[in-house]
């Protein structure tokens, strides 16, 4: 199984389980959960662990000399956050519905460990108010979307593909 997939099953397990980010200088992680409570925290890390241990393309992080660090020797703490990993699973699959519907357009759709947020990217304010609607319709939480505005090409694009009318 890979990673990504991986860590979807976990939230399903750990309710309370929001992601986890690594310190950009690598010297530790964090775990998000919804609840700092010690019972829904004993066997979060070490769960977590197993799971990046045996999924299939794990991110891994290096120390300053390019070594690769194990998240296991790396000093750890929680930190609370609003959304649960599973809940922002679950939004995203609820747009990337609409989208395949074809009544949204974006460019990039992604879960954002860092803001705890699904990250989308529109083309234009226009497009974002008709997002929006869409999603209070849905019941989506403002907070829990992160927009930015623009248009990204794909990286396969054949020399046939026009920018101009892809990102419209």
């Amino acid at each position: 199984m890979d990673f990504f997939d991986a860590q979807a099953e976990f939230a399903k397990r750990l309710p309370a389980y929001g992601g986890y980010t690594i310190a950009l200088d690598r010297s530790r992680w964090t775990i998000q959960t919804t609840d700092l409570r010690s019972e829904s925290l004993e066997g979060m890390r070490e769960e977590l662990l197993e799971v990046m241990e045996y999924a299939r393309g794990t991110p891994e992080a290096w120390d300053a000399q390019g070594r690769t660090v194990k998240l296991r020797d790396l000093p750890f703490s929680f930190e609370r956050v609003r959304f649960a990993r599973r809940e922002l699973e679950a939004w995203r699959a609820l747009i990337r519905e609409g989208v395949y519907n074809g009544v949204l357009k974006l460019s990039t759709l992604s879960i954002s460990d860092r803001s705890n947020t699904v990250e989308v990217m529109v083309l234009n304010e226009s497009r974002r108010q008709v997002f929006l609607e869409w999603m209070a319709a849905r019941g989506i939480p403002n907070e829990a979307v992160r927009f930015s505005l623009g248009c990204v090409m794909p990286m396969i694009a054949s020399p046939s593909v026009n920018a101009d009318k892809h990102c419209r």
